[in-house]
Order: C-alpha cells, then structure tokens, then sequence
C-alpha cells in the first residue's frame, strides 16, 4: 500500500464521517422543530383522544430520534464500506462461535 492510496483512503473515512454527522443532526434537529411547532400553536385547542394518540406518537417519535440518529453510521458504514461489512460479519461470526462453544 503506498502512501497515496493511505491518504486515499483516510480521505473517503473522513467524507463518510461528516456525511454521517450531517445526515443525523438535522434528522434529529428537524423532528423536533417540527413537534415543538405543532404542540405550540394547538396548545390552546380542545383535542379529540384520536388526534391526542396522534399527537403522542408524533413525540415519542422525536424523543426517539436520537436513538435512531445513533444508529444511522452503522447503516450508513454497512451500506457504504466493503471493509466495515467484511469486519462486521467476521465478528458476527466469531461471536457466533463463541455462543455455540458455550452452549455446548
């Protein structure tokens, strides 16, 4: 491997971090503005219990969002890098393994 292709590589690792972390911030940054708006301007009106179950998704929605943004460079590295998914599944199955070594 000659240097070139070293400083290739760190070059596509931090364009698929920042890639990452700009899909995840405005996905969570969104969600909330989003529902802070909506709640904010129907505060005052009277809600049926079906638009109240609506509404109570809608927030554990966005509270869950930032669980689902801390996923997002898994799947991200998991459709994007053949080296991330080659270690993945051979962790997988060593773990696997492992299991199967215990339990028997």
């Amino acid at each position: 491997m000659n240097s070139s292709t070293i400083i290739l590589s760190s070059q596509l690792n931090l364009a698929q971090t920042y890639v990452t972390r700009y899909l995840m911030i405005p996905v969570y940054i969104f969600g909330n503005i989003v529902y802070v708006t909506c709640d904010s301007a129907t505060s005052s009106q009277t809600k049926s219990p079906d638009r109240q179950a609506i509404e109570g998704f809608i927030y554990a929605f966005t509270i869950h969002l930032c669980y689902i943004s801390a996923s997002f460079p898994f799947a991200i590295y998991t459709l994007a890098s053949s080296i991330f998914r080659k270690e993945c599944m051979s962790r997988i199955r060593r773990l696997y393994t492992k299991v199967l070594h215990f339990c028997a």
